[in-house]
Formats: structure tokens, C-alpha cells, sequence
């Protein structure tokens, strides 16, 4: 058995060549999924608290004469007023104004109901500002201010 390849004294062969034309052609590609690794993801949250300084504006309603009185106090960044708004207040003066600041709830029930209990009290309305440490009870406490307000 000789080989034309490891024997050079053998004869060479004559090849003949054809061209064949091709319609078209076809790529056959064998595709595998393969896993190579994993990955993980997840979402962190995190909190920041920023000290932001806020300017608030404040419409102030002064009676001016022989003595300067305050009639309301509007906080702009809040409330939006009409001009019918104004004439709804009742002016106050400060002989018939009293205030009183109360560290608890119960100290302000207690001061109104000792004030209540006199026969003539001589309250003409009673205003109800509360001063609140978190903002989320402010909207549930309008709600019920509202409700049983006059």
C-alpha cells in the first residue's frame, strides 16, 4: 500500500477542477445554551435625612390707629384667601382676646373646662390651634376640625 503523499518518486495525479454555481447559501450554526454563571440582584433602600431650611410667607392683617392690632395671620405656603374671607372675620382687640400655650392636650381640656363651668363665661368663640410635632396627623385632624366646627 503506497501513499502518494509519503512516497515523492510516485506519479502525481492529475485533479481536475469544476465550478459549480450555488443558488444560495445556508449557514448551519448548532447553538447550545450553556449556563456560566449566576448573578444576583436586589434593590437596597436607604435613608437620608437632610436638614433643608424652608422659608414660609405669613399675610399679616393689621388695624392700624392709636394702637396696632393684629386681625388675622394667613400662612401663605397653606391657605389661599379671597377678599369674602376677610370680611368673615370678626376683628379682635386685645382686652377681648385671652391666650394661653399648654404642653399637653389635657392641660388645654382641663383650663376649657374650668372656664365651661362658670355660669356667665362671656365667650363669644372658642379657636383651636394645635401645634403639631409630625405632619401625619394633621390632615385627620383637620378633617375632624371641620366635621364639628361651626
Amino acid at each position: 500500500m503506497t501513499n502518494n503523499a509519503l512516497n515523492p518518486d510516485a506519479e502525481a495525479r492529475e485533479v481536475e477542477e469544476y465550478q459549480i454555481e450555488l443558488l444560495e447559501e445556508r449557514l448551519k450554526i448548532d447553538r447550545h445554551r450553556r449556563k456560566v454563571g449566576e448573578v444576583v440582584i436586589r434593590k437596597e433602600i436607604e435613608i437620608k435625612t437632610v436638614e433643608i431650611p424652608v422659608r414660609l410667607e405669613k399675610l399679616i392683617i393689621e388695624q392700624v390707629g392709636t394702637e396696632t392690632q393684629r386681625l388675622a395671620e394667613v400662612d401663605l405656603s397653606r391657605e389661599t384667601i379671597t377678599g369674602d374671607d376677610l370680611f368673615k372675620t370678626t376683628p379682635t382687640t386685645a382686652a377681648t382676646t385671652v391666650e394661653g400655650t399648654f404642653s399637653s392636650l389635657e392641660q388645654a381640656i382641663e383650663i376649657l373646662a374650668i372656664i365651661a363651668r362658670q355660669p356667665p363665661h362671656g365667650c363669644q368663640s372658642v379657636q383651636v390651634k394645635l401645634l403639631l410635632e409630625d405632619g401625619k396627623f394633621q390632615e385627620s385632624y383637620q378633617i375632624m376640625f371641620q366635621k364639628y366646627a361651626q
